[in-house]
C-alpha cells in the first residue's frame, strides 16, 4: 500500500511545486508590470519652488483625475500615466479661452454648447479622417468627432450624444461626494491667480458634495524646473516650459516636464490602469512582431 501510494503522493508534491512556481512567476510579472512602473512614477520632481512639495494636491488621494482643457495635452499625459479610467467631456476638444469658460460649461450644464446655428466648418484635419468644426459664439472647437463623408446631421447627433454621455459620467462623480482633481493646461501665457481661484470657487459651489481640487499648468520659460503657487488650498498653479512649439509637439507640449509634476499626484486604483497599459503595450509589440515575422 505504501508503495502504491508513493506515485500519487509524488504527483501531488509535483503539482503543488508547479502551482507555487506559477504563483511566483505571476508575482514577479505583477512586480515588473505594476510595482516598478509605479515606483518610477513616484520619483521626485527635478526642481520645485514655492508650495510644490507641501501642496494639498500632492498629499491628497483622489478618486478621479480628469482633464479640464485646454486641448489634448492633459488627456494624453493623464492616460499615459495611468490616471485616465474613463473618457471625459473635455478629452479631445477645447478652446483658447480662459479656465472660467471650462468651469462655466460644467456649472451651466453645457447650455448653448455647439448649437447648429453657431457652427462653422474650418476644414478637414490632415491624416485624421475628421472635420474641424468651431462654435463661433462660444469658441469651442472639435477636431476628432465629425467624420469625413458622414452626413452633418448624423455627425452632429453622435457628437452631442457622446459629449452628453461623458458629461453625465463626470457629473455623477461630482455629485457623489468623491475627491476629484481637475488638470488644466494653458497652452500659452499665464492666468491671474485671482481668476483661477474665482473659477475654482464657482465650481466648488456648484458641486458642494464633492471635494474638488485643481492643478493648472502655465507656460513660462524658467531657468530650471517648475515653480509653484498655491493661492488657495487645493488650487495649485505649476509654471514652467510646458508648451513651446515647434520645440515641443503642438498637441502634446512638453510631456516630460508635465509628467514630472503629475507623478506626484495620488489616485486610487491607478495601478490597475498602469497594469492595463502595460498589457496593451505587450499585446501591441507581439502583434507587430507577428506581422514582421509573417
Amino acid at each position: 500500500d505504501v508503495l502504491s501510494a508513493r506515485p500519487s503522493f509524488c504527483r501531488g508534491i509535483t503539482r503543488s511545486a508547479a502551482r507555487l512556481a506559477a504563483r511566483r512567476r505571476s508575482l514577479a510579472l505583477l512586480r515588473l508590470l505594476v510595482v516598478w512602473p509605479y515606483r518610477l512614477a513616484r520619483k521626485a520632481l527635478p526642481a520645485s519652488g514655492g508650495a510644490g512639495r507641501a501642496s494639498v494636491v500632492f498629499s491628497n488621494v483622489y478618486d478621479c483625475v480628469s482633464p479640464l482643457g485646454q486641448w489634448c495635452a492633459p488627456t494624453i499625459c493623464l492616460k499615459e500615466l495611468g490616471f485616465r479610467s474613463a473618457s471625459g467631456p473635455f478629452d479631445w476638444m477645447g478652446r483658447d479661452g480662459p479656465i472660467g469658460a471650462y468651469v462655466g460649461l460644467l456649472v451651466e450644464n453645457f447650455s448653448g454648447f455647439f448649437l447648429k446655428e453657431n457652427m462653422k466648418k474650418l476644414g478637414d484635419v490632415p491624416g485624421e479622417g475628421t472635420e474641424h468644426w468651431k462654435d463661433m459664439k462660444q469658441g469651442w472647437e472639435s477636431l476628432h468627432e465629425f467624420r469625413v463623408g458622414v452626413p452633418f446631421d448624423v455627425n452632429y447627433e453622435n457628437f452631442h450624444a457622446l459629449v452628453r454621455r461623458r458629461a453625465e459620467r463626470l457629473f455623477g462623480l461630482l455629485r457623489s461626494g468623491r475627491r476629484v482633481l481637475f488638470v488644466h493646461w494653458r497652452a500659452e501665457g499665464r492666468y491671474r491667480s485671482d481668476d483661477v481661484v474665482s473659477a475654482m470657487r464657482r465650481l466648488r459651489a456648484a458641486f458642494p458634495a464633492s471635494q474638488i481640487d485643481l492643478l493648472v499648468f502655465e507656460t513660462e520659460k524658467l531657468a530650471a524646473g517648475v515653480s509653484y503657487n498655491e493661492p488657495e488650498p487645493g488650487v495649485l498653479i505649476a509654471t514652467g516650459d510646458f508648451y513651446d512649439p515647434p520645440r515641443y509637439d503642438v498637441v502634446r507640449g512638453n510631456k516630460k516636464l508635465a509628467k514630472s509634476v503629475l507623478r506626484r499626484v495620488h489616485m486610487r486604483g491607478r495601478w490597475k490602469n498602469l497594469l492595463r497599459l502595460q498589457i496593451e503595450s505587450i499585446k501591441r509589440r507581439l502583434c507587430r512582431r507577428r506581422r514582421t515575422s509573417g
